[in-house]
């Protein structure tokens, strides 16, 4: 029997995983110059119909992070806005963790300029 609440417990945190949909799914800056636009918008999407809450994420002191609102009604959508402020010159690569109160693990955004 135990077996079986296990599968139910893994199958259950994937579906909960698909609640939340974030786009873009990956940043690339390329080559940072003074020309490339270090601002990028974020949406997070609610697909579940039941209230979703952004509770912590992982973004480093190399960026500025504005959020629309931690809090995310049936089929709404927040604003995550970061800048992107690298502290030295040189290939970056981040992998920044979003955390959701209906999620038993975070979503990865991955980050990376050269």
């Amino acid at each position: 029997m135990k077996p079986l609440c296990i599968l139910s417990l893994m199958i259950s945190a994937c579906f909960v995983q698909a609640q939340v949909r974030i786009s873009p799914q990956a940043i690339h800056f390329g080559t940072f110059t003074r020309d490339t636009e270090p601002v990028v918008d974020i949406l997070v999407e609610n697909l579940s119909g039941q209230r979703d809450f952004l509770l912590r994420h992982t973004f480093s002191h190399e960026y500025d992070v504005r959020i629309s609102s931690s809090e995310m009604q049936p089929g709404g959508i927040i604003v995550i806005r970061i800048r992107f402020n690298p502290r030295k010159n040189g290939p970056f690569e981040d992998r920044i963790q979003l955390y959701f109160a209906t999620s038993p693990t975070p979503l990865i955004l991955p980050v990376t300029a050269l």
